[in-house]
């Protein structure tokens, strides 16, 4: 794996928030989560570590603009991923999904043969799924960029490493999976 890339995920969440101030909380406990990780990795103070946005939502460090930053976060569990080259991270708690059409809307027909020909789809198609769209946070596309994102499958086979990015998943207990991608040091 190139650069110093960190994947670290938490659970950061009270169960009992109001449901309409959820999303608010799970941004803030991730980035809550992000500065301290940071600060270690950056020999700073965390309350130091100061996040911006492009124009896509991608977070970035003005004053460390080599480090590459992901964030991820839902109900109970956030993500972070950090490292000296482009990085994304996405979180997911596995819920029943309508398979066919969303993976025959956004996968290749490379991804699709391989997802029908797996034997645990749903496992596969998350692995699959969220792949992507870490790999949409690392290159900065944005979900508006999921029908053109790279084939994870190249050779009818899902693939850890394709075109210079590098990808895992790892599954936490309590029913979430997280996906991550990191290319290559700049």
């Amino acid at each position: 794996m190139t650069g110093g890339f960190v994947f670290t995920t938490e659970v950061k969440e009270n169960e009992s928030d109001p449901a309409a101030e959820r999303q608010k909380v799970r941004s803030a406990a991730a980035y809550a989560l992000l500065r301290e990780k940071l600060g270690g990795y950056l020999g700073v103070p965390p309350e130091s570590v100061e996040f911006s946005k492009d124009g896509r939502g991608k977070p970035s460090l003005p004053r460390w603009p080599d480090v590459h930053i992901s964030v991820s976060h839902t109900e109970g569990l956030a993500a972070v991923a950090f490292a000296r080259a482009p990085v994304g991270v996405d979180v997911e708690r596995v819920r029943p999904l309508r398979l066919p059409h969303i993976a025959g809307r956004f996968f290749t027909p490379e991804e699709n043969a391989w997802l029908r020909a797996s034997e645990d789809r749903e496992r596969d198609f998350f692995v699959l799924w969220m792949r992507k769209e870490a790999w949409l946070k690392a290159t900065g596309t944005g979900l508006s960029g999921l029908s053109g994102a790279a084939n994870l499958c190249p050779g009818g086979s899902l693939s850890d490493l394709v075109g210079g990015y590098e990808f895992g998943t790892e599954w936490v207990d309590g029913g979430w999976v997280v996906s991550w991608c990191v290319g290559e040091q700049e």
